[in-house]
């Protein structure tokens, strides 16, 4: 039976409780701690754990101290600037654990994570779900066997609108920095975080491997809510191969296209849509499509992958090594591309059942005209994407 802790039992910290609920159905785990700092407003929910046997604690050091050498397992879905501190914490109490994507807002607070886990012979899972997808694993397989012939290209697209009001929901959404503790909290780092690295993952050159870009990454970074950080990018780079990578994203656009990653090779293509379809192209051929999963149950097939390593069987994971590439691109962002504020004349407040929303005007028609292309927005002419941003931070 895995004896497992939770830090933090609000917003997506309700996703690990399901996860959790899945697998004690399962008869396989067991929730022994948890930290909940608002128990008040958590009343009804500290009853029930409390019901079930989990102790409660108001302070994370404090339930891992009580808890150090009896957990095999810390999950983690807590805000990104506090990534790394809890999972060190979690790593000195001699549990594994699965933390929140992104790993950490810096390059080598990953590294960090990847020597401490080493030393302490236990593992991370880091919360990248989608790698947990047999369709994932499929398509990676058919890519390393030549399915679509050499790889040429891999493009992606993400326009998820985000009203006024998720741009305020915390302390830092939207945020660059939290006191001292850099966030870089974008489109590119969490909510659409998840479809870039699954981009890096299928262009990596081998079965396990995720690919890099950051060495000749391009990029342009722009704002259209009232936040420090970015809503809006276009960026493209190669691989050590030298294979171009585009993703487009932003939460500023008035209608939602779908996550969306196209891979095109010498002999055909695979276009994946999440929650729609995935399926591929052979010259010459019928198109033949994979089976899709929903999110549910990609967090369930991760916590289940989880079970088998503590259980010491194989089992394919996300790990710090696999997430690095994506917090590469990331920090590349922050340290190399100052985010740019649309002109207010290409903005416009549009009003739904969910709120107010900034949306920049015809951004759908450039975006995807960016994607289809494989190029930045200054590349199809967006009026307010043309400015040229030398490096800022070192």
């Amino acid at each position: 039976m895995i004896k497992a802790a939770l830090i933090g039992v609000s917003s997506y910290g309700r996703v690990h409780l399901r996860m959790i609920d899945h697998m004690v159905a399962k008869g396989e785990l067991e929730l022994v701690a948890a930290t909940v700092i608002n128990q008040e407003e958590e009343a009804e929910l500290c009853a029930k754990l409390k019901a079930g046997g989990c102790e409660l604690f108001r302070d994370y050091e404090e339930m891992l101290a009580a808890w150090k050498g009896r957990l095999d397992l810390c999950m983690i879905p807590t805000p990104i600037f506090l990534h790394e501190e809890m999972t060190m914490a979690a790593l000195e109490a001699e549990a594994n654990v699965l933390i929140e994507k992104p790993l950490a807002p810096e390059t080598e607070a990953c590294r960090r994570i990847i020597e401490r886990a080493k030393a302490a012979d236990r593992f991370v899972a880091v919360g990248f779900q989608k790698m947990h997808c047999p369709v994932t694993r499929q398509v990676k397989r058919d890519l390393a066997a030549g399915v679509l012939g050499e790889l040429r290209e891999i493009r992606g697209i993400t326009l998820w609108p985000r009203g006024v009001h998720y741009f305020s929901r915390n302390a830092w959404a939207g945020r660059v920095s939290v006191g001292d503790s850099l966030v870089l909290d974008s489109p590119v780092s969490n909510a659409a975080a998840h479809f870039l690295h699954l981009m890096l993952y299928w262009a990596g050159g081998s079965t396990d491997s995720v690919a890099s870009i950051v060495s000749s990454l391009r990029a342009e970074t722009f704002r259209a809510n009232d936040i420090e950080n970015f809503d809006t990018a276009s960026l493209r780079g190669e691989t050590e191969a030298g294979v171009p990578v585009t993703f487009i994203a932003s939460h500023a656009s008035r209608e939602t296209v779908n996550p969306t990653i196209r891979i095109v090779g010498t002999k055909g293509e695979i276009e994946w849509i999440k929650d729609e379809a995935a399926y591929y192209r052979i010259d010459g051929e019928p198109e033949r499509r994979y089976d899709l999963t929903g999110d549910e149950e990609e967090v369930r097939a991760m916590i289940e992958a989880i079970a088998r390593r503590i259980a010491g069987e194989d089992a394919e994971l996300c790990e710090p090594v696999h997430a690095l590439p994506h917090a590469e691109v990331v920090e590349a962002l922050y340290r190399g591309f100052e985010p740019q504020s649309i002109a207010e004349s290409f903005v416009e407040e549009v009003e739904s059942d969910g709120g107010v929303f900034r949306v920049v005007k015809g951004l759908e028609d450039i975006a995807v005209n960016a994607f289809e292309r494989g190029v930045l927005f200054s590349e199809v002419g967006a009026p307010w994407g043309g400015v040229k941003v030398a490096p800022l931070r070192k």
